[in-house]
């Protein structure tokens, strides 16, 4: 009984607790010696752990990193511990594998040629994979690669080896690509259809100077030749290679390989078939290429048709014709072909017919070939048929178109269609012709009579009371309405007859537009809006002063003379008929005033403004020193100072227009001395009498007199008149003057004394 109780409870704890368990694992298994490797470890229910690798490393940290220094598998353990001391080991044999890197290694040339293909030997040893890195920007993944530089200068050849296990190494070596001209093989004529004709051949290169020997050779030894051009004979049609070797003072070569660079190609002579090879004037035949295929361009010189295996050929002229042909075939021979003496055109005879016949209408024509060569006439008049040399045929009131078919003797024949050939003398609308139908009155219409050459007399009847008898009137239809006419005619066989035109003339009314003329009044400069609108069509022509001023429908126009100026309007009206009148009068005030400084006197301080023109009615003055008046058109001032001032005027003029106006003024005290300073400028005056001295300097003293350029000014001299018989002046300009009182113009600026 204790027994079995005992097993029940050993079972009940072994179920109860949880044994640990070693597990791990490593991120990776495999790599490139010195090759570190970190454990994860996945153990569950441990407390310490015991790691040991088949490297001699040893460690207790729960997830540890080794590094693995030699190659070769590797076999890891790891005992975890529960916190009683139970152990749970996991043993992996060879779990770690440790690869050698490959040995990278290569031969290549120190020196190649621009354009050369050169192989670099992979000499790699434990490499499975390989990366070239030429240096220029192309790569390989060959093991042994061909390789050729466009470019020269140094490059670097760099090769990276990987093997199996990801394991890599590097290995690099520079090569020096020498430069080689660039080289061409030219020849103008190396396409040629001429046997005889020798090709010429050349060799261009950007640098002469640098080539050392050129050889040719032609289809694989055929011919050769050395030198930078080279001269070829062939004996026979066909596609020849051309191979061409150059070599360079620096050791390179340069080889260039031309597949059928020269053509001798074989002209193809057309053969040419024709549908007829002879007959008569106008003859017509077919021409046909029958190895039209055989070219590539075809063109008929006989009419100038190209690329069409077959052509209409037609000649006017009786003689010997050849057809020639300009062709290109499918080589590229480009020839003239002329195939001699193929056709033969013969001239029939004369077909003698005198027409147009000229008939009266509801009578009866003669009509008639002259020829005695003629053996068969057919004629077709009006889908009814006759045939002989002469027929007589009925008329109507229209002219007949004629068909004819002759046959001669000689076996030639004609077909001919003749319109008008019976021209009936009908006056009809369609004979009459007019300069024109429609138009304003007075409307003056030319008229005339198609074939006047027809009619021996004509009266025209005009619905207008106006009668003419010559073939072109002039007649002038004064007023408005449709007009018609009636023309009585006879011609030269003595037909007469009368036509009734009941429509010929459409005169229409200029009817004047009534405008209300209206004056515009203002002071000038006088704006003045001006509108079409509702009045004429078309166009617009605004004048005044005889002057056109405007061309559109509204205009806007200033008026800056004072005057009265009239506006004309010139349009169309509804009929389309022009039409001037008066729209309108501007009457434009004179609004200018002219204000001018009368004379001021020296040592005066009154200024006199006058208005020269007369035009002020009143005004009101600021004489620019505090001082303002209201007057008219004369400001009488005194200043209490010397000095320079601006006086303003506001002013209507007579015609009531305001203006304003400013006037500069210039006061200064005139101050003498009597005796001469060296080099001063001014006033010598002789007098008379012994007391008085020989001259009198006058100079400016603190008064400085400033103008605008040219200006006129009045001199006086200050020395009483009666004592003075002679005055010598300098004005500091170059000039002077023996007058008493002189005038003197400055015409430059600048400060004179």
């Amino acid at each position: 009984m204790k027994k079995i109780i005992f097993l029940i409870t050993a079972c009940f704890v072994a179920f109860a607790t949880k044994a640990q368990q070693a597990s791990f694992f490593a991120a990776d298994t495999v790599g490139c010696v010195p090759f570190t490797c970190t454990f994860v470890n996945t153990s569950s229910n441990a407390a310490s752990y015991i790691w040991t690798f088949s490297n001699g490393v040893t460690s207790s940290a729960s997830n540890p990193t080794v590094i693995f220094n030699d190659t070769g598998y590797f076999d890891v353990q790891l005992i975890a511990l529960s916190p009683t001391g139970l152990a749970d080991t996991l043993f992996l044999e060879n779990y770690i594998y440790v690869s050698a890197p490959p040995v990278v290694s290569f031969s290549a040339p120190a020196e190649v040629c621009k354009e050369e293909t050169f192989f670099p030997q992979n000499m790699s040893q434990n490499a499975s994979t390989f990366i070239w890195d030429f240096g220029d920007g192309n790569t390989s993944i060959l093991e042994n690669p061909a390789h050729q530089y466009t470019h020269s200068g140094n490059f670097n050849i760099a090769l990276f080896a990987y093997n199996e296990w990801g394991c890599s190494a590097f290995h690099s070596a520079s090569v020096y690509v020498k430069e080689i001209p660039d080289i061409n093989v030219v020849s103008e004529n190396r396409i040629s259809c001429d046997l005889s004709a020798p090709v010429n051949i050349s060799l261009s290169a950007s640098d002469n100077s640098q080539i050392n020997s050129v050889s040719w050779e032609i289809d694989n030894g055929l011919f050769t030749a050395s030198g930078l051009s080279a001269q070829f004979n062939f004996n026979s049609f066909g596609n020849h290679d051309v191979k061409n070797t150059v070599s360079f003072t620096n050791g390179c070569v340069k080889e260039l390989e031309l597949e059928d660079y020269i053509q001798i190609n074989e002209s193809i002579v057309p053969q040419v078939v024709l549908s007829d090879s002879s007959g008569c004037v106008p003859f017509t035949t077919s021409a046909e290429i029958i190895n039209f295929d055989a070219y590539a361009g075809i063109v008929w010189n006989n009419n100038g048709e190209g690329d069409v295996s077959e052509t209409q050929l037609s000649f006017d002229d009786p003689g010997v014709y050849h057809i020639s042909l300009t062709v290109i075939d499918t080589n590229g021979c480009s020839s003239a072909q002329i195939l001699e003496n193929l056709i033969t055109v013969s001239s029939p005879p004369v077909l003698n017919t005198n027409f147009p016949v000229y008939g009266c209408d509801n009578d009866t024509v003669l009509l008639q070939v002259f020829n005695p060569q003629a053996s068969f006439v057919s004629w077709t008049i009006d889908n009814a048929s006759f045939t002989g040399n002469t027929i007589q045929i009925p008329t109507t009131d229209k002219d007949l178109d004629v068909s004819l078919h002759v046959d001669f003797f000689s076996g030639c024949s004609i077909d001919t269609a003749i319109s008008d050939f019976v021209k009936i003398i009908n006056p009809s609308a369609a004979m009459i012709q007019q300069s024109a139908t429609t138009g304003c009155v007075p409307f003056s219409v030319d008229f005339s009579l198609q074939n006047p050459n027809l009619y021996s007399a004509v009266t025209w009847y005009f619905d207008n009371d106006t009668s003419a008898s010559v073939y072109n009137p002039s007649i002038t239809f004064p007023n408005a309405g449709v007009y018609g006419a009636t023309i009585i005619t006879e011609s030269t066989t003595g037909c007469i007859d009368t036509i009734n035109a009941g429509y010929l003339v459409h005169a229409k009314n200029s009817v004047p537009v009534n405008l209300n003329v209206d004056t515009i009044s203002g002071c000038s400069p006088l704006s003045v809006n001006l509108s079409a609108q509702n009045i004429g069509y078309n166009y617009w022509e605004w004048k005044t002063d005889s002057i056109v001023i405007g061309t559109d429908e509204t205009l806007v126009y200033s008026f800056e003379t004072p005057g009265i100026h009239a506006i004309q309007l010139s349009s169309e009206n509804y009929n389309g008929c022009p039409f001037t009148q008066n729209f309108a009068v501007a009457e434009v005030l004179d609004g200018d005033a002219d204000f001018i400084v009368q004379n001021i006197s020296c040592n005066s301080k009154e200024a006199v403004i006058i208005d020269a023109k007369g035009n002020v009615a009143s005004a009101q003055w600021d004489f620019g020193d505090g001082t303002v008046e209201t007057g008219t058109n004369v400001g009488v001032h005194t200043y209490e100072n010397y000095g320079f001032y601006t006086a303003f005027v506001s002013y209507i003029t007579n015609d009531g227009c305001p203006g304003v106006e400013g006037v500069s003024l210039s006061f200064a005290e005139c101050l003498f001395s009597g005796s001469l300073g060296a080099g001063s400028a001014g006033l010598f005056a002789p007098m008379d009498g012994d007391n008085i001295p020989d001259s009198v300097l006058i100079v400016p003293d603190s008064a400085t007199m400033i103008y605008c350029g040219p200006v006129d000014i009045h001199f006086s001299c200050p020395l009483p008149q009666d004592s003075v018989s002679a005055c010598f002046w300098d004005f500091g300009d170059g000039t002077t003057s023996t007058e008493i009182n002189p005038e003197h113009i400055y015409n430059q600026s600048g400060t004179f004394d």
